[in-house]
């Protein structure tokens, strides 16, 4: 989930307010700006992940409690990012209950992750499925998955 984003602004309503709301956004803006950050995690997970592997002392297959590290450590940090930059970014003109959806989703989908992350790593976690449901309702490529 990949490459910087600015968050757009424009002046709020009202007398003389210093206050602004993020720029409505079209739906190929919305994917566009989404879709890069979601790329910017996964970058950031492989990245994460190869240190960790690099660090990693032990020779051969990895321990039930490096692979939960692996997760806790490489896995979930960026996605809490991640949350955070899509909420930042809102959603599509139309469609930002759909958005708001989609992070709310992430958070728990982290927070589920967090609780078991060997059954994350193991493939046996449900927890990205409705993350994946509202990324693709939204016509996002790249978001919806760990």
């Amino acid at each position: 989930m990949a490459a910087g984003i600015a968050v757009l602004a424009i002046a709020g309503c009202g007398g003389g307010s210093d206050e602004t709301e993020p720029e409505a956004l079209s739906k190929a803006q919305y994917i566009k700006q989404a879709d890069a950050i979601c790329n910017r995690t996964n970058d950031r997970q492989e990245a994460l992940l190869k240190q960790e592997i690099q660090d990693r002392k032990a020779t051969g297959v990895p321990s039930n409690s490096e692979r939960s590290a692996f997760v806790t450590n490489s896995g979930l940090p960026p996605l809490e990012e991640e949350a955070d930059r899509l909420e930042a970014l809102g959603g599509p003109t139309g469609e930002e209950d759909k958005a708001e959806a989609l992070v709310s989703a992430l958070r728990k989908a982290v927070t589920d992750i967090e609780a078991e992350p060997l059954a994350f790593a193991e493939a046996e976690s449900e927890a990205f499925a409705p993350v994946e449901q509202i990324a693709l309702k939204l016509g996002l490529k790249v978001c919806g998955y760990p």
